[in-house]
């Protein structure tokens, strides 16, 4: 029985900055390496990996994140296989395809020339931000006009918004 599961979800912080080029077909693709860290036993491990962003999840990637900046990654693996062109050797890797990247807060990604000219970084004030699969803009209700101190608001409220009889 043969299962074609491929997916994999990883976090680290990226160890350099994106690289985007164009495909022969004018796709773009950025390129960027990752450190994931791993602590167990009072040991700690690092992976390293190298990921493909494609397209505006790529454009992305490469306008907003910078070398050390935190993401999640979600996508599949897949290997690349070439020959060595100095040794003629054959030789493959395996890297990560991101479907989608989540932005995590940064430990530190605004620059230097961002702080000498005044300039947040940017990751403005957001504590995540995701990239990959379009989002709907968010709906921002008003808010809920103050209830009557001395009436309910149809639904048995009192004025503090408790309700008295719940039918259930």
């Amino acid at each position: 029985m043969s299962i074609g599961l491929n997916s994999v979800q990883v976090g680290g912080n990226l160890t350099r900055d994106p690289e985007t080029r164009s495909t022969t077909n004018g796709n773009a693709v950025t390129a960027f390496g990752m450190a994931n860290n791993r602590r167990y036993g009072g040991r700690e491990t690092t992976t390293f990996l190298d990921v493909e962003a494609w397209g505006k999840t790529g454009e992305l990637v490469q306008q907003y994140l910078r070398k050390g900046a935190g993401c999640i990654v979600e996508g599949r693996i897949e290997q690349d296989h070439w020959e060595d062109r100095q040794t003629g050797q054959k030789r493959s890797k395996l890297k990560v395809i991101a479907n989608q990247v989540h932005f995590t807060d940064p430990r530190d990604a605004s620059t230097d020339g961002d702080r000498e000219q005044g300039r947040d970084s940017a990751w403005g004030n957001t504590p995540q931000q995701h990239v990959g699969q379009p989002q709907p803009p968010q709906r921002q209700d008003p808010p809920a006009p103050p209830f009557p101190a001395d009436t309910d608001n149809g639904q048995g409220a009192d004025a503090d918004g408790n309700i008295d009889d719940i039918p259930f």
